[in-house]
């Protein structure tokens, strides 16, 4: 909601003129890739269920702070701490879901993301009727997120496996050829995801090309939908023809759905199959 709607909220924000889309949007990121590293670390040495708790208070609040904050520096650690939130949460769920579905953790995991996908996909009309307001569909997280806390404490079991001894981290295992690799990829995505989808594509939407907020909310939204849609036939195919193929597929969807939405097409139906292939 906040990456659409950012287009509103920020120049409704009084404060430095520096702190702009996409500076706040850098705090985010920073969150989320420091406290990424904290979420591993929580993941290995305390209960999921704990770890998952932590998380989504934080960035539950630092959302619901979001619909209440007047100046642009506000902004900045109301996202910040989302992003520290998301940080925390984004590797304790993967992990667990690799390790309690191991053999088909592709299919677990596109579940996870066709799940994330439908919020992709419904945020842009969730946040497009109340521009240029915005404060409620935050405060309205807030409300959302109670509800979810209270699921996990009462579902989410304290452990879902026997303990392992734990092994001496070997920075050899870590720094690896294919993790190297794999790292290179996953940063230029991250250049791609925060610098254009998620910083700065509903503003070139409808200030850049002009596109009504309605017609944005539907092109923004085809990210969500591809992602509802193919998710899970990925994750299928993936545990049965090889992970590795499929990561060279979808960073080439990537490549071309990048290209479409920034440097090919202006028009709705371009923009729309782009998004939906980003």
């Amino acid at each position: 909601m906040y990456s659409f709607g950012s287009t509103y909220i920020v120049p409704a924000l009084t404060g430095p003129t520096y702190l702009s889309i996409g500076l706040i949007l850098t705090g985010y990121a920073i969150g989320i890739a420091i406290f990424s590293l904290v979420g591993g670390y929580l993941f290995d040495r305390y209960s999921v269920k704990n770890t998952v708790i932590l998380s989504v208070l934080v960035f539950s609040a630092f959302t619901v702070m979001t619909g209440f904050v007047n100046t642009t520096p506000e902004l900045f650690i109301a996202r910040l701490g989302v992003g520290v939130g998301v940080g925390i949460f984004q590797p304790a769920g993967v992990a667990l879901l690799g390790d309690i579905f191991y053999e088909t953790r592709g299919k677990a995991v596109s579940v996870w993301a066709t799940f994330f996908s439908v919020g992709l996909f419904a945020s842009p009309y969730l946040i497009e009727p109340f521009l240029p307001a915005f404060r409620l569909p935050f405060e309205i997280s807030g409300a959302l997120a109670i509800i979810i806390l209270m699921l996990v404490i009462m579902i989410i079991p304290v452990t879902y496996k026997k303990e392992k001894p734990t092994t001496k981290l070997n920075i050899k295992n870590v720094f690896n050829r294919n993790i190297i690799l794999l790292s290179i990829s996953i940063f230029f995505f991250g250049i791609t995801l925060f610098a254009g989808y998620l910083g700065y594509f509903s503003d070139y939407l409808i200030k850049g090309l002009l596109i009504s907020n309605g017609n944005a909310a539907i092109i923004a939204s085809m990210a969500g939908a591809g992602g509802f849609i193919m998710a899970f036939p990925i994750g299928f195919i993936a545990d049965k023809v090889g992970r590795k193929y499929m990561v060279i597929i979808t960073s080439l969807l990537i490549a071309i759905g990048s290209a479409g939405m920034f440097f090919l097409f202006t028009t709705f139906a371009g923009l729309v199959v782009s998004t939906f292939i980003f």
